[in-house]
């Protein structure tokens, strides 16, 4: 997660992964149907937990057409003027590790 520009990893690194919020038992059981009411209710609770201002989606389960979708579904749970641009990115590798090494830089630095 980045908030302010800083990369946010938590004590464990799982801060921002709402797979691991109670309420997602579906993507506990790998149980995931892919549905896009599953994928509109994961998008909303991370809206609603961190009100970011950009969101960007991937994954083999989202295609860039279904952004649509999901942020007209999402308006159903949250205010159009809490709604975050959202953005489709079809490979995030480059990002994972340019997060990795800036993880591995600020841990140094301390």
């Amino acid at each position: 997660m980045i908030l302010d520009n800083q990369l946010i990893d938590g004590n464990n690194g799982i801060a921002g992964e709402v797979a691991y919020l109670p309420l997602f038992d579906f993507l506990k059981k790998r149980e995931f149907d892919n549905s896009l009411e599953n994928i509109i209710q994961v998008v909303a609770t991370t809206i609603v937990m961190y009100n970011p201002h950009l969101l960007i989606l991937t994954g083999e389960n989202i295609k860039e057409d279904d952004l649509e979708a999901i942020q007209k579904g999402d308006l159903n749970y949250v205010p159009i003027h809490f709604m975050p641009s959202l953005k489709y990115q079809e490979n995030c590798e480059d990002y994972y590790f340019q997060g990795l090494e800036s993880q591995i830089i600020q841990r140094i630095q301390l």
